[in-house]
């Protein structure tokens, strides 16, 4: 799990614990005390161009809009007139969503999505545009479900080919069992307590 994600979903600040505990200190807290409210989901803004085979797009940022509003985080250590290395990472922010409901967090996130402009480089903000309007993906991943939305997308893209303006070809509901087995999504999935996301168990 992207610890913005659970820092939103569970109201603790990560990294200022793992802190305290590299000092030395315990957990003020026990497992049993950490509680799940709202829904939050995470779109990771990459330097690369998901309508040529995501290759990788560095260069000088010419122009930066960042989006704002309610519910929406934004990690990024990105800046206009910044230059876009090649030789690492092409993570250039983390555009983090939180609501009430997926549903809400999809408006906010597609609504944040619209806003962002990265001029002077590609970016695959489109890409996640595309993913968060799908019908497919609102209407099969749901929370704490076997499979997560990004999974069945990007196990797809995989199989079939990266994401284009186009995609999916065919709707989810045309794929076969073993089809579904095979993008990682079980025809009967299993609910998972929203706890165990947090010790693994």
């Amino acid at each position: 799990m992207e610890h913005p994600v659970t820092e939103l979903v569970t109201g603790l600040d990560l990294v200022h614990l793992q802190i305290r505990i590299a000092a030395g200190e315990k957990l003020p807290f026990a497992q049993a005390d950490v509680h799940l409210r709202g829904h939050a989901m995470e779109c990771r803004i990459y330097a690369e161009d998901p309508d040529n085979n995501h290759f990788p797009s560095p260069g000088k940022i010419t122009l930066l809009i960042a989006p704002t509003g309610p519910g929406i985080r934004r990690d990024t250590g990105m800046y206009e007139g910044w230059t876009v290395p090649l030789d690492y990472d092409p993570l250039l922010a983390k555009l983090v969503g939180y609501g009430e409901n997926r549903e809400q967090v999809i408006a906010r996130l597609s609504c944040a999505l619209d806003e962002y402009f990265v001029g002077g480089i590609k970016t695959n903000i489109s890409l996640f545009r595309r993913i968060l309007t799908n019908p497919d993906f609102s209407r099969w991943a749901k929370p704490w479900t076997q499979a997560s939305s990004m999974d069945i997308v990007m196990r797809l893209s995989i199989r079939r080919g990266s994401l284009c303006p186009a995609w999916p070809p065919r709707s989810l509901d045309s794929l076969d069992s073993a089809e579904q087995r095979d993008v990682g999504l079980d025809p009967a999935p299993r609910s998972i307590h929203p706890a165990r996301s947090l010790d693994g168990r």
